[in-house]
């Protein structure tokens, strides 16, 4: 069937250290294969949900190796967790330098809460919330890897070519066009790189009731539905609010059910 010739392919992506790795792409043109932490985290919501489906007990194993797999890509700064990296993916030699490296958090917050949610794994609530605190205290905005350009490797810089940034501002971004949420909830540009982040987040903090992190995901939320519509569309940016998007919605209902 159509769902198992899907299925198939998706899964042609797991290799063994339990990462999902595809040609890159990361909103650039740039060659070869990476790992992609989105597409990983992705699957292990789905292999969660078919563990609680089926109490298949060959996924538990497989769901842990995937997540043991995304906790050990983080870096950590005083208890708390985060990509320098950002929504990059990385090779065998290290982060991989794209469009997705200034611009959007990292997106493994909701399949880590699934994978705890389903199998009640102690070690993966632990690294949920160290993750939230570092996305709270603005931990990658503070360490990526382009903050000192003259530290990147040979590679790294050879991947530049194939952004489409204008890279010269990269060293501070984060605090010349506001890409962290600010402390009210705030935030500027794509709406799907905050609210799914934000899914992830009001999730730990429903599943770890920390109230930080549940405060955080409740500004952000309340920022959302201010600037959405009257008849429930989210702008797909809100610096320019042009045009609404699906997922930016599907992001907003998961964080208000949450919330």
């Amino acid at each position: 069937t159509i769902a198992q010739g899907l299925r198939k392919r998706i899964m042609g992506n797991l290799k063994d250290d339990g990462l999902c790795w595809l040609e890159g792409d990361f909103y650039s043109s740039l060659p070869g294969v990476y790992a992609h932490q989105w597409t990983t985290a992705k699957l292990l919501v789905s292999l969660s949900n078919d563990y609680k489906r089926t109490k298949n007990e060959r996924l538990r194993s497989q769901c842990r190796k995937i997540f043991e797999a995304l906790r050990a890509r983080a870096d950590w700064v005083d208890g708390r967790a985060y990509y320098a990296g950002g929504n990059s993916g990385w090779n065998n030699n290290g982060w991989v330098i794209t469009d997705a490296t200034p611009y959007s958090p990292a997106m493994l917050l909701e399949g880590i809460a699934t994978y705890y949610e389903v199998f009640e794994d102690p070690e993966a609530l632990d690294f949920a919330i160290a993750f939230a605190k570092g996305e709270i205290a603005g931990d990658q905005w503070e360490n990526w890897i382009m903050r000192d350009p003259s530290k990147l490797s040979k590679e790294q810089k050879e991947q530049l070519k194939y952004t489409n940034s204008d890279f010269s501002i990269w060293p501070t971004a984060p605090q010349t066009i506001n890409l962290a949420v600010r402390s009210d909830g705030s935030f500027d540009h794509h709406s799907h790189m905050r609210g799914h982040n934000g899914w992830g987040m009001a999730h730990v903090g429903y599943l770890s009731k920390d109230t930080a992190v549940i405060g955080w995901s409740k500004r952000l939320l309340d920022y959302f539905l201010a600037n959405g519509t009257d008849f429930g569309w989210i702008p797909e940016s809100l610096t320019s609010p042009r045009r609404s998007e699906t997922c930016a919605v599907a992001d907003v209902i998961d964080m208000a059910k949450y919330i």
